[in-house]
């Protein structure tokens, strides 16, 4: 999202996405998703917010856990449900790769293969 930011990409350029579930809707206006600091990074790279969820752009990943993104939910139509599955562009591609093993290469929803994270936590 960085790179959208400044102009550089859009959208559909990102190629990097997080498949994560809601997993809580405490009120209208707020759910849970099952992607925190350890999936989608704290690094906001001066954006507001954690990543851009493709199914609902108007919604904000507002703050995390390590293990969930808080959700502001007040300014979409349409709302996610408990159990919907969303896809979320991180702001900083290169820290939420490094947080991972392997990553999963999909097209049209159909997984074509992994591809393993080999310097997964290396320093140079």
């Amino acid at each position: 999202m960085m790179m959208v930011q400044d102009g550089f990409a859009q959208l559909a350029d990102c190629g990097f996405r997080v498949f994560t579930s809601v997993v809580s809707r405490a009120n209208e206006n707020r759910g849970i998703l099952d992607a925190g600091s350890k999936t989608l990074t704290s690094d906001t790279g001066g954006l507001n917010g954690f990543g851009h969820i493709n199914e609902y752009p108007e919604a904000s990943i507002i703050k995390f856990s390590e293990e969930h993104g808080f959700l502001d939910l007040e300014d979409c139509k349409m709302k996610p449900s408990v159990g919907d599955i969303v896809t979320v562009i991180p702001n900083h591609v290169c820290v939420a790769v490094n947080m991972v093993d392997e990553l999963v290469m999909v097209q049209n929803n159909t997984i074509l293969q992994t591809v393993p994270v080999a310097a997964r936590g290396m320093l140079v």
